[in-house]
């Protein structure tokens, strides 16, 4: 579990930071947002966050059908669509932008044919990060696997912006 004193801290620097973020969330990890918008000061960070979470909203928002859900490939695309969007809210302003996106599938009933899973990505335009978490179906209920991908989420906005902290998550090797 992360705990709250660390997380505030961490999101309390993204605030005080320059840097501002576009976020698309699918899937898992929206209670980083929730988070983020807790904290004092979110209107300086955030620019926006959407939640395309059904397949026909994110066929919207991708404006393709995109083949491969719930991959690196989607979270890339989601994150560059950010992104592009940070920069027309900030357009010819110098200000640091990044775009952060999440594409999930986790914990459900029924149990899913295949792996409880996220892709985390963000990008500042000129380099990608992405990363990817497999949960063992047996050993984690939905909120905790939100809770561990909201935390790397805000690891990641905390790496992006070059702030001097991160929260330990609670990982397994398996």
């Amino acid at each position: 579990m992360v705990y709250t004193t660390n997380k505030q801290r961490l999101i309390k620097k993204l605030h005080d930071s320059s840097g501002k973020f576009v976020a698309v969330i699918t899937g898992g990890g929206l209670s980083a947002m929730v988070d983020i918008l807790s904290v004092p000061g979110a209107s300086k960070t955030v620019l926006e966050v959407t939640v395309p979470y059904s397949k026909s909203s994110l066929f919207a928002y991708i404006k393709e059908n995109y083949e491969s859900h719930v991959s690196k490939e989607e979270a890339i695309l989601l994150a560059n669509i950010a992104y592009k969007r940070s920069k027309t809210y900030e357009q010819g302003n110098n200000v640091e932008t990044i775009g952060i996106s999440c594409t999930a599938a986790i914990a459900t009933i029924p149990l899913r044919k295949g792996s409880d899973r996220a892709y985390i990505a963000w990008t500042n335009g000129e380099k990608v990060y992405c990363a990817s978490i497999y949960f063992s179906n047996e050993f984690r209920s939905r909120f905790k696997q939100d809770d561990i991908i909201s935390g790397v989420i805000l690891n990641f906005l905390s790496g992006a912006f070059n702030l001097d902290i991160t929260l330990n998550l609670d990982l397994q090797e398996n």
